[in-house]
């Protein structure tokens, strides 16, 4: 046994209590090892929230902002391949628009009989199905001259555009939004079969 004296008062101190104060430290110091070594072989400074709760706060607000950053590059990638889909098919509709053009151009000279308009008239109702089906085009079961109502096709069986006057908008950053879709009425200029 010990004796410890503070001021006018002296303690007791057994070889009992130095025993546990010593095991209690020893327990400490194992505890710390072992984070140590937890944390070395995971290449982690924080395993557990109990770890560190205010570390563990940031972590979970950097993964919520990389899951966000994510989602937003997939939706920029989705509008790249969108917009990329659009310019083509512009560029299909533009080439058929031309060849409609050269036919009427044909059709109208004084040479034409009958049986050649007629033929003429057939291969532009070709024409205006094939842009038809380019007015609906589709790009992930989106129609994508459609405007905002996307779910619906732009063009009706009749060459109407049945799509929507505002834009379909893809969210790129926080509250930034762009248009990705292209109004099938900004290229094809009228209804293709008034």
């Amino acid at each position: 046994e010990h004796f410890y004296c503070s001021g006018d008062i002296m303690f007791r101190i057994t070889n009992r209590m130095m025993y546990n104060n010593t095991l209690v430290n020893a327990f400490r110091n194992n505890q710390g090892l072992l984070a140590a070594q937890e944390q070395i072989s995971s290449g982690k400074r924080i395993n557990r929230p109990s770890d560190d709760p205010v570390g563990m706060m940031e972590v979970l607000d950097l993964r919520t902002r990389i899951g966000r950053s994510d989602q937003y590059l997939k939706v920029m990638d989705n509008a790249r391949s969108t917009l990329d889909t659009a310019d083509t098919t512009i560029g299909s509709v533009n080439d058929e628009l031309k060849a409609a053009k050269e036919l009427a151009i044909q059709a109208a000279n004084g040479t034409s009989d009958a049986t050649t308009r007629n033929t003429l008239a057939i291969r532009i109702d070709n024409m205006i199905d094939t842009m038809t089906q380019l007015g609906n085009t589709t790009v992930g079961g989106k129609y994508i001259f459609s405007g905002s109502k996307s779910e619906a096709p732009a063009i009706d069986a009749n060459g109407a555009y049945g799509g929507s006057a505002k834009d379909f908008l893809a969210e790129i950053t926080d509250n930034t939004q762009v248009a990705i879709s292209v109004q099938a009425s900004d290229f094809l200029t009228a209804d293709i079969n008034p």
